[in-house]
């Protein structure tokens, strides 16, 4: 009976295991396709982006060689004295002929150069076979009106008699009174791009985008006309730099020259991709078959060998599972299963010494909170203290001083409160009035606070006490006691998504030196409340906002100082917390 019993359950595990590999084939399988696209886009966009590089310094180099070889003293020379020459003989053609092949010659980018007369309507080219031709009309040479702009010229050179599409810049050649005579042209054919820029032995279609045409790369192309792109290419003429991914069934990367303003666009079909699965997935098949065979014959003979020495382990373990955790006795043979038994062991040692650590743990947690309590007792005594001394003011007579032991309750609650390091300017605003208000009775109202202060910053989200150090500097340092005209102007806007804050007074102001300890000085550890001086509001809102917010202060003696700060305008809490 055992030995059914045990086959039954070797067959039921085999079954679940096969259908767990079955399925985890087909979310791998969906996955491996995803993969292999986000793989594949991944490097047709670096591919792309580097073939677009290529393309781009080819260009740049014909436009190069095409401005300096338009402002060559020696080529105008020899143009004006070829188009003084009433019938050029063909000494004459070959020695300009030959000026142009040195211009072709600078780079190697450049295939041909090409010299356009409109006078003689004559195109002189650096081809030693095609040198010259005449009765050229301009319209098919669309360079010969060397209109401006770093985006290549296509068109089809007919010079040889078969006509093949070629790039290139046109420049002008002026006279000495600045009208041209002459247009050269330095250009590429697109079957030299084609093969030497952009091949590419995958099945990948290439076009190269303009903002009128869609010009096809990898294939041969007879005419300049445009090419339809395939249905669902997505439109990619935004000037953006790589981009890649999938629309329909296709595949894209596209790479955005930035000298000439082409783009490069590479297309794939996704099923080519799926195709190249295909025999992965009956390699896969196959394999899961021989496993299966495999599987049954293992399942068979370990059964037999493993059941015997099996069986006292399994016993320890129910023996453990009953809440006995003492060591069971280590089987002779084989060396394994004493091994295992040893393991088992070791580990019951652990989970009793993991039991003694949990309770130690607990009896110490037990003893920290206590402690917490007993702590929270003191700062409740000094509020209900202050509270007491406070209404008892106000019962003898005294609101004045009721009010300003109020203010000191606020402030010490805000100093000490773990409620969040991150408040609305509102309420910000609200605990600076306190302690204007402790400061105005000190100081015997020499001065006033005014606010101003747009409807849509009251909502922001600040770092709590930001602004009391600012204002206690602008009345310890800067008013001047002796008048009653000292003024402290507190004002707030949001603009482009920051929210700008400033403090101003009318007081003492201070010299560069003053100035540079105020911001970069230690913060005082002993000033009242908050401890927190101005250098140290400049490192939180570093901490807080990195290079997203900034703090300014600028200062004149006998005019004032004004403090500015610009920080996102936030309207989440949990956005910059900390």
């Amino acid at each position: 009976m055992w030995r059914s019993f045990r086959i039954r359950i070797m067959m039921t595990m085999l079954a679940v295991a096969l259908t767990s590999v079955g399925l985890l084939f087909g979310v791998n399988y969906r996955n491996a396709v995803h993969t292999l696209e986000i793989s594949y886009l991944r490097t047709s966009a670096e591919n792309a982006a580097a073939q677009t590089r290529r393309l781009d310094e080819s260009m740049s180099d014909l436009y190069r060689e095409a401005v300096r070889a338009s402002t060559d003293s020696r080529l105008h020379h020899a143009a004006s004295t070829y188009l003084a020459l009433e019938r050029p003989r063909t000494d004459d053609v070959i020695a300009l002929s030959a000026l142009l092949d040195e211009f072709c010659n600078r780079a190697d980018s450049i295939e041909t150069v090409y010299l356009y007369l409109p006078e003689k309507r004559e195109m002189l080219t650096s081809d030693e076979l095609h040198q010259r031709r005449t009765g050229i009309a301009p319209e098919k040479y669309p360079w010969s009106n060397a209109a401006e702009g770093f985006t290549p010229v296509r068109f089809a050179d007919t010079m040889s008699g078969s006509a093949h599409v070629m790039y290139g810049y046109g420049k002008p050649l002026l006279d000495e009174t600045g009208k041209p005579f002459a247009v050269i042209c330095t250009g590429i054919s697109e079957q030299t791009l084609r093969y030497e820029l952009l091949q590419d032995s995958s099945s990948a279609q290439y076009f190269l985008l303009t903002k009128t045409e869609s010009i096809p790369v990898n294939v041969p192309s007879e005419n300049s006309g445009q090419a339809v792109l395939p249905q669902g290419t997505p439109e990619l003429l935004a000037d953006t730099d790589t981009v890649c991914g999938a629309s329909g069934e296709w595949l894209y990367a596209s790479a955005q020259a930035p000298f000439s303003g082409l783009r490069l666009l590479r297309l794939t079909e996704r099923d080519s991709l799926r195709d190249e699965l295909a025999s992965v997935r009956g390699q896969f098949f196959l394999l899961l078959l021989l496993v299966v065979l495999l599987a049954l014959l293992l399942a068979w003979v370990l059964g037999r060998w493993l059941y015997r020495p099996m069986g006292s382990l399994m016993a320890a373990m129910e023996k453990v599972g009953g809440g006995d955790l003492s060591p069971c006795p280590e089987p002779e043979q084989p060396e394994e299963f004493r091994q295992l038994s040893s393991r088992f062991n070791q580990m019951i040692k652990e989970i009793n010494g993991l039991i003694d650590d949990l309770v130690n743990e607990r009896t110490a947690k037990a003893e920290a909170e206590l402690k917490a309590l007993q702590y929270q007792i003191q700062p409740h005594f000094m509020y209900n203290t202050l509270n007491s001394i406070k209404y008892a003011a106000i019962l003898q007579g005294n609101p004045k001083i009721g009010e300003q032991i109020g203010a000191v309750i606020e402030l010490l609650e805000a100093s000490i409160s773990k409620k969040g390091a991150l408040v609305t300017l509102t309420e910000e605003i609200q605990l600076l009035k306190s302690y204007v208000s402790l400061q105005s009775y000190r100081y015997m109202d020499c001065f006033t606070v005014d606010y101003d202060l747009t409807e849509e910053t009251k909502g922001c989200y600040v770092p709590r006490l930001l602004l009391q150090p600012i204002v206690e500097n602008s009345i310890l340092h800067g008013m001047d006691v002796k008048r009653s005209d000292n003024r402290i102007r507190v004002a707030a806007l949001v603009t482009e998504g920051s929210l700008w804050i400033t403090v101003q007074d009318n007081g003492k102001g201070m010299p560069a030196e003053q100035l540079q300890m105020l911001l970069f000085g230690n913060a005082d550890s002993h000033r009242q409340f908050t401890g927190i001086g101005v250098a140290n509001i400049r490192e939180r809102l570093r901490l807080y906002y990195g290079v997203q917010a900034d703090f300014q202060v600028y200062s004149r003696l006998e005019e004032g100082t004004k403090f500015v700060l610009r920080l996102p305008a936030s309207y989440d809490r949990e956005e910059y917390s900390r």
